[in-house]
């Protein structure tokens, strides 16, 4: 179920006005911290909660992100980077804040246009990442942009309160 709504989550984040009929799930507590946002989706059949955390940069054409979810105590990243075509089942990521190290992993790739990585080490070093960066590069398979992380410091704040991390920053 994790990673069903997982792969959900990055390109469908924003709620919209109108209910999303083809959905099992409602977001509640959205909140925009600039260009990240921080939303709780709970689902309709057994009232769970998932916590997203999702910071993203569009263009006209173009749309980069990168999301973490939390639920059941798991942590999850997804990446993306446009619309892209791509069969295989797995796809090389690398990301990069600021001029901090690069991280590349192997994720699994998505129907939903997304790199998956389900690792619960990554996500947390990722967030502590997130909330001191003032840019993030990001590479899906040959594919590259980046997102300016206005607001992501009261982003991940909120994000880790909502998710109760405390357990998962445990070493």
């Amino acid at each position: 179920m994790f990673i069903a709504l997982l792969l959900l989550f990055a390109l469908t984040f924003v709620p919209s006005a109108q209910a999303d009929t083809s959905s099992s799930s409602d977001h509640k507590d959205f909140k925009s911290y600039g260009s990240c946002h921080v939303t709780t989706q709970v689902d309709m059949f057994t009232d769970a909660e998932t916590h997203l955390f999702v910071c993203q940069e569009s263009t006209r054409t173009d749309e980069t992100s990168i999301g973490i979810m939390a639920g059941g105590g798991l942590l999850g990243v997804g990446l993306s980077k446009g619309a892209m075509l791509y069969i295989d089942d797995t796809i090389r990521v690398a990301v990069r804040i600021d001029k901090g190290p690069l991280h590349r992993r192997t994720a699994e790739w998505s129907k939903t246009h997304e790199a998956i990585i389900l690792d619960n080490a990554f996500a947390l070093t990722l967030l502590n990442e997130l909330a001191q960066g003032q840019r993030i590069a990001i590479q899906v398979g040959d594919e590259r942009g980046n997102i300016r992380l206005e607001g992501s410091v009261a982003a991940v704040q909120d994000f880790r309160q909502r998710a109760d991390l405390s357990a998962l920053d445990q070493p």
